[in-house]
């Protein structure tokens, strides 16, 4: 009898064990192995944001979920930043990548909210390079020091910032006079150098399908400029 118990205890504690192995592989975040720097070196990322075995529309669907609904928007007295949602594919030689490895640029279009001039909503458009974080796991954030250009005396169409590790180009569409203080994310589009209309594109549509709110910014005040 006691036997049989040791036996029953063994077994249940041999199952535990290999439960514990199991959820993590199938819940959790497991390891692919991507070329970075020319070496193959193994990236944990989750389960759930693995689309290596994914092609064609489930590819598109998943990416465009996950770039959106990962999407967060901070800001801060000196500026703000956009970060995206990172996810693992298939490269074109059959290997996996991460997803700054096959698209290296990222585009953001802002729209103001509640204005217009002549009909045309104003636009802030951003371009930055797209850059893994250390560890894989997430794109690391584009930054704009936007405080830069409000003591400017007059506004540009185009800024181009150099205090982040790679220059971001901030572009303006339809101002007017005035910089309004309030604007939306409109549209992301996520692509490699010399290939703009190839990428991943998120329009207005899509981003309220994935998300429960659009992502948001706001200043303090609106800085009025003579109008170009």
């Amino acid at each position: 009898m006691t036997t049989r118990l040791q036996i029953m205890s063994f077994g249940l504690i041999l199952g535990v064990l290999l439960l514990g192995v199991w959820i993590p592989n199938q819940f959790g975040s497991q390891k692919i192995y991507v070329y970075v720097g020319g070496q193959r070196v193994p990236a944990s990322i989750d389960q759930g944001l693995n689309f290596v075995r994914l092609d064609g529309r489930d590819l598109k669907i998943a990416s465009e979920r996950q770039l959106s609904q990962a999407a967060q928007l901070n800001s801060d007295p000196q500026g703000f930043s956009i970060q995206l949602g990172n996810y693992a594919l298939n490269a074109p030689d059959g290997q996996a990548a991460l997803s700054c490895q096959l698209h290296d640029r990222i585009e953001v279009v802002f729209r103001a909210i509640g204005v217009a001039h002549s009909g045309q909503v104003p636009k802030m458009i951003l371009h930055g390079t797209c850059r893994l974080s250390p560890d894989f796991s997430q794109i690391q954030p584009l930054y704009v020091p936007i405080a830069e250009i409000f003591n400017t005396p007059q506004l540009a169409d185009e800024y181009t910032f150099m205090s982040t590790p790679d220059p971001i180009t901030l572009r303006f569409e339809s101002l007017g006079g005035t910089l309004p203080s309030e604007w939306e994310v409109y549209s992301f589009r996520h692509y490699k150098t010399g290939e703009y209309h190839q990428g991943i594109v998120i329009e207005w549509e899509s981003l309220l399908r994935y998300r429960a709110q659009p992502l948001k910014l706001m200043w303090s005040q609106k800085v009025a400029y003579q109008e170009l």
